[in-house]
């Protein structure tokens, strides 16, 4: 058995207890002013997990992560994990709407957040909105009828809300040594097949699935993640990616942590705080979706820092124009660009490419071999034949392991979107591309997706708001090019006759009932849409007709 695959045969759990002795005097993390060793960051999640433990919770339980940035998500995440819970990350650019489908699809039964996310979101006010019963409950006791599972509720604070348990409470429940036998225990019980994540993904149809992701698929990638990287407990990850995505708490933040070496904490995306903690922390791993890179290549400032410590860029989430990575490479000296393709229902990595295999332009867009664990083939959308080699379908991907650690266990109490996602053990990942010669590129989506600064969106699930405005008759979405986030959403609109309607109503509509990657940036009012021979709209039309509009070609 591969030495990555005998090391990912255990629970997060475990594997954090044991990277916490091997390297306990090491630095593990650095957040603003405070840095933590792996000795100290142990004794705080215990600490955490035995105050989960006296308010109930247990092994199976979901337990949702609604916050931006900080330790205390480190703290609940491992927690959740020793527990042989499952972690549920909530984005925390939902709003009440949303917050409440994920707590309620996935039977959460505590919900950990922070009242107030970077000062300009009263996360508490979405809170109580969709419990408000929260008010005159006991913390621990809350009884609401959307969300009958739904008991505890800790804010990641010191300040006291009504029906809630703030974090020093937590921590004060959890601070006695008489319990650590009985969290060793725990601990030891857990599995490898434990469900590690439940990671909301929306679909085509506008309801968001959640992807299941026991714990050794989660390691098994994160091993090979490492060794691909080359990181070792020198290595010095910045962790901007927000923890809520696999791109963050994961790669950015675990991976590191496997092998002994330190992750540096942004609590939100800024350009110029990244430079800075770059140099400042001497950061040699860099984790960055492509228009993080461009908004600090534009930065005016970014001249000024010294970024000579980067020695690699792992690079996923969006496609990676090969013009951005020679102008960034060409301004940092960095010795290896990794550009990977993936998704979260295939473990977060299915094949890489990196500058040491190939010229940085070809590394730039190929998505280059696929990992040891995966097998991939291309299949014909229609005919659901595997293409030859060199001809374009849609990318199915498999495990190529024993125990299998690659296609995720499905899609949580959604049995027919698991059925048509998983067909014979092989993943359909609605991605189109290419094999050739052993290398995958990507070259499309058959998916109706738009990836807005490395993250999905989805057409349906905006065309479903707009449609509820009492002036819209219908609408459709599709995605064009942006500078700075690649793609964002266009908006076409049929008024109802006799209604009047502006771009910025149809905006401010959309601001109260979604995240803002989700809002459109545009609106354009149409009498009819391109319609093709079945009376299906034409979006590629839609999307043409934007860009020579809107000059963004």
């Amino acid at each position: 058995m591969e030495e990555w695959l005998k090391k990912s045969n255990s629970s997060i759990g475990k594997t954090f207890d044991n990277v916490v002795t091997t390297h306990s005097d090491r630095e593990a993390v650095v957040f603003q002013q405070q840095r933590l060793t792996y000795s100290q960051l142990g004794s705080r999640v215990n600490q955490f997990a035995k105050g989960m433990m006296k308010i109930g919770i247990r092994k199976g339980d979901h337990v949702a992560i609604w916050s931006t940035n900080n330790l205390e998500w480190l703290y609940a995440q491992f927690a959740v994990h020793k527990l042989g819970a499952t972690v549920i990350p909530v984005n925390t650019r939902y709003r009440g709407p949303e917050l409440e489908y994920v707590l309620r699809q996935a039977d959460c039964g505590t919900l950990i957040f922070k009242d107030n996310f970077l000062g300009k979101i009263d996360a508490v006010s979405m809170v109580n909105e969709i419990m408000p019963g929260l008010q005159n409950s006991k913390p621990g006791y809350l009884s609401e009828k959307n969300l009958p599972l739904l008991k505890n509720v800790i804010c990641l604070s010191g300040r006291e809300y009504s029906g809630v348990f703030n974090f020093e409470r937590i921590m004060q429940l959890g601070n006695m040594s008489n319990m650590d036998e009985q969290l060793g225990r725990i601990v030891a019980e857990t599995s490898p097949d434990d469900i590690g994540y439940i990671m909301y993904t929306s679909g085509t149809t506008g309801a968001s699935k959640g992807a299941m992701i026991p714990c050794r698929n989660t390691l098994a990638v994160l091993y090979q993640y490492n060794h691909v990287h080359m990181q070792t407990e020198k290595s010095r990850t910045i962790c901007a990616a927000p923890l809520h995505s696999n791109f963050g708490c994961n790669f950015s933040v675990l991976s590191v942590l496997l092998c002994g070496g330190c992750s540096c904490i942004l609590e939100s995306w800024d350009a110029e705080k990244a430079l800075d903690l770059i140099q400042k922390e001497k950061i040699t791993h860099l984790t960055a979706v492509p228009s993080m890179v461009i908004m600090m290549v534009n930065h005016p400032k970014f001249g000024d820092y010294d970024l000579t410590s980067i020695e690699v860029w792992a690079s996923g989430g969006a496609p990676l124009p090969k013009e951005l990575a020679s102008n960034f490479m060409g301004k940092v000296p960095i010795k290896m660009l990794v550009q990977g393709y993936g998704l979260v229902e295939g473990a977060g990595i299915t094949s890489t490419c990196s500058t040491i295999e190939a010229p940085i332009e070809v590394a730039a867009v190929n998505s280059g071999k696929p990992w040891p664990y995966c097998k991939v083939k291309i299949v014909g959308p229609i005919t659901l034949k595997e293409m030859p080699d060199g001809k374009e379908g849609e990318v199915w991907s498999n495990n190529n392991s024993n125990p299998p650690c690659h296609v995720m266990k499905g899609y949580y109490k959604k049995p027919k979107e698991t059925a048509e996602a998983i067909v014979d053990n092989w993943l359909r990942t609605g991605d189109m591309g290419i094999m050739k010669d052993g290398r995958l590129t990507i070259t499309g989506r058959l998916k109706d997706m738009i990836l807005v600064g490395g993250f999905n969106v989805y057409p349906a699930e905006i065309e479903e708001v707009i449609r509820s405005h009492p002036k819209v008759r219908d609408v459709s979405v599709v995605g064009v090019p942006d500078q700075r986030l690649q793609e964002v959403p266009i908006a076409f609109v049929q008024i109802k006759e006799g209604e009047y309607c502006t771009e910025a109503e149809i905006i401010d509509f959309c601001g109260d009932k979604m995240s803002n990657l989700k809002v459109p940036r545009y609106v354009k009012f149409l009498a009819e849409f391109p319609l093709a021979g079945v009376g299906k709209i034409q979006k590629f039309k839609l999307r043409e007709m934007a860009i020579k509009e809107l000059n963004l070609g």
